[in-house]
């Protein structure tokens, strides 16, 4: 068996839920980040055939079948499952969002549910009452594998260490991983060390699930300038997510709000990013209707004690049953029209607010 011990921190706060909803240090969510992980290591060696992908995860993570159970042939462990010792938030630098009038708070825009607008600024959610703290809070992680997975799972923690983040609103960079080891070398994040990772973005919309970094020639990779703070990183995040959302001017008038509330005839280009969309909701899609943005964000620290926002674009094509199937005709045609406009727009204003990886 081989083995990886892993030393975890965060670059910011991490907002891991227990049965209590409060932040605790706890495998589960671990092991399912590596599973997220392994699937785009493990993707295109099965050529993107996702009932392969799914045999092939079965035998190394295990499955709860009635007949066929199997337990996992990955080992893991943490040295401690403490509560997050966070209780106290800071106010939050605000920013001006295109869309309201008034300054928002960039941490409470980007973190809405653990965190929460209170007494005028942005505070921690009564329901969560605790947070892993950035950088004094760490544990280490032990992985066990079979010596056949080794490369895979060295690939995967590769990935995990360059984009891995953890718990609610990860996606929006919340519990971003710092990892460090002794026995295990993570190499530098440079474009060379993605080819193996990344699939034309055209090709990405042949799947309905994240199994490729994007691709235009170049990685779909970009960061921002080193800053001194997370908080700072944080903020550039939030005005960049709102800038590129708010891009997309919507045609339609709001939908209404309580009563008069009533859902707008067209998709327009701005449902690609992400849905639902306040005020904006669209016919035959109920208001549970839900699709991820595939941009997702990170901080990392830098060697020097700097901290920069890392985003990565996963594409995928939108899920037919569930979403884009409750569309009628006309809609589904539009959908899938601006499913291939709309992330090149993205792109072009990372490119110019951000830099591409090299």
């Amino acid at each position: 068996m081989k083995e990886i011990e892993l030393e975890i921190g965060f670059s910011t706060p991490a907002f891991l839920g227990n049965a209590s909803q409060n932040s605790q240090w706890r495998t589960p969510p671990f092991k399912a980040l590596l599973r997220q992980w392994w699937r785009i290591v493990k993707a295109k060696k099965v050529n993107y055939d996702h009932k392969q992908l799914l045999e092939e995860e079965n035998k190394l993570f295990g499955q709860a079948a009635d007949a066929n159970a199997t337990s996992s042939k990955i080992r893991i462990r943490l040295t401690n499952w403490d509560k997050g010792t966070g209780s106290q938030w800071i106010p939050d630098k605000k920013f001006k969002h295109p869309n309201v009038p008034a300054q928002v708070g960039s941490e409470l825009y980007l973190g809405y549910g653990p965190l929460t607008y209170q007494n005028g600024g942005t505070s921690l959610s009564t329901a969560r009452n605790v947070f892993i703290r950035p950088e004094t809070e760490t544990a280490k992680l032990w992985l066990g594998f079979p010596d056949n997975y080794q490369q895979e799972i060295q690939e995967t923690v590769q990935l995990m260490n360059w984009f891995g983040t953890i718990g609610s609103r990860s996606r929006n960079s919340w519990g971003s991983l710092n990892l460090k080891s002794d026995n295990f070398q993570l190499p530098e994040l440079v474009a060379e060390n993605l080819n193996d990772f990344c699939r034309p973005l055209a090709s990405c919309f042949e799947n309905e699930w994240a199994h490729a970094i994007g691709s235009d020639g170049n990685p779909l990779v970009w960061r921002t300038a080193e800053k001194s703070n997370w908080h700072d990183a944080l903020l550039d995040i939030a005005t960049l997510k709102a800038d590129f959302r708010t891009r997309f001017e919507f045609k339609s008038a709001e939908s209404g709000k309580g009563r008069d509330w009533k859902p707008q005839e067209l998709i327009e280009e701005r449902h690609i990013i992400s849905y639902p969309v306040t005020h904006h909701n669209v016919e035959g899609l109920r208001r549970e209707a839900r699709l991820a943005n595939q941009i997702r964000f990170k901080v990392e620290k830098t060697a020097g004690g700097q901290y920069r926002a890392v985003i990565v674009h996963l594409p995928c094509k939108a899920p037919i049953d569930g979403f884009v199937n409750k569309l009628d005709r006309q809609n589904q045609k539009r959908f899938r029209d601006y499913e291939k406009t709309v992330w090149p727009v993205i792109h072009k204003i990372l490119d110019e607010k951000a830099s591409r990886l090299k």
